[in-house]
């Protein structure tokens, strides 16, 4: 994926975002009801977040998950904070902690990825994975099953309750 790409991407998704929220600032009625609307909206945290560097990046990313990303696998604080940060059930700072979390998925967008040492969330219809510390980044990873060793590893698909 080139840089272009993310950026426009991040960029579109941004826009409709904020004029979401502008319109929903400015209605009378159920702002909670339009904010709600989003189905994912752990998904859509973490893929404001795509391309942000844990060096290059770091202030933002600490600020955000809590921990610096220099000194700490981070892929399931940046996790964990997504779902904090729109009212979720969160669990700790290792991959492991979700194995049981929610209920059990099916692989589908918005569904937590559980591997041995990593953990993301299923980010679009061919089944990527995004998550934190990912080449030290938060970065789209191929479809769940298409690495080599993705069986001997994997410990399962959560779906967010």
């Amino acid at each position: 994926m080139n840089k272009e790409r993310v950026f426009s991407d991040r960029l579109n998704l941004l826009d409709s975002k904020l004029d979401k929220i502008l319109e929903i600032l400015t209605a009378d009625k159920q702002p909670v009801a339009e904010l709600a609307a989003d189905p994912h909206p752990w998904l859509t945290t973490m893929l404001a977040y795509e391309g942000k560097d844990e060096v290059d990046d770091n202030a933002e990313l600490t600020t955000f998950l809590g921990i610096d990303p220099e000194d700490t696998p981070w892929c399931a604080a940046m996790v964990t904070s997504c779902l904090k940060a729109c009212g979720k059930p969160a669990l700790g700072l290792r991959a492991r902690d979700y194995v049981d979390y929610g209920e059990e998925g099916d692989g589908s967008i918005g569904n937590i990825a559980v591997w041995r040492s990593h953990i993301g969330i299923v980010c679009d219809e061919e089944g990527s994975i995004i998550g934190g510390n990912v080449s030290n980044m938060v970065k789209r990873s191929p479809p769940a099953g298409s690495e080599k060793d993705w069986f001997r590893n994997f410990l399962g698909f959560r779906k967010v309750i």
